[in-house]
């Protein structure tokens, strides 16, 4: 069960492409550094708890959601102060923008885990 680790992998590279691009200040470094990078952070803790392999889909895709809901509302009342690594882990301004890419993380990482395991279904009927 690879495809988990992969996929937080990737999400990893993506969060981190999506710093650095805001960090050096290139076009569109609000979209990529914001956006961008909060769909990269539900995918990967998405295909952490789906590393797991425990429970449905449904419950890892709902537990992201909830830590996420539980970030912006986090950012929503505490106004700056926790430093680059604050800001980096919770974010420094709520935005409503931020539950699109939150929900894009985690369909993107529920689909993969859908096409996956459709793809897993299909080999075990083939080899029978």
């Amino acid at each position: 069960m690879h495809r988990p680790a992969l996929l937080a992998l990737l999400a990893a590279l993506v969060g981190a492409a999506s710093w650095w691009w805001g960090h050096l200040g290139w076009p569109g470094r609000g979209l990529v550094r914001g956006h961008v990078g909060d769909g990269a952070a539900t995918l990967f803790l998405y295909a952490l708890l789906w590393r797991t392999g425990r429970g449905p889909a449904a419950a890892r895709a709902a537990i992201v959601a909830a830590i996420a809901l539980l970030v912006e509302v986090a950012q929503a009342i505490h106004h700056g102060g926790g430093g680059a690594a604050g800001e980096l882990v919770v974010g420094a301004t709520a935005d409503g923008w931020d539950l699109v890419a939150y929900a894009a993380g985690i369909g993107f990482g529920w689909a993969v885990e859908a096409i996956s395991r459709a793809a897993d279904d299909g080999a075990r009927r083939r080899r029978r």
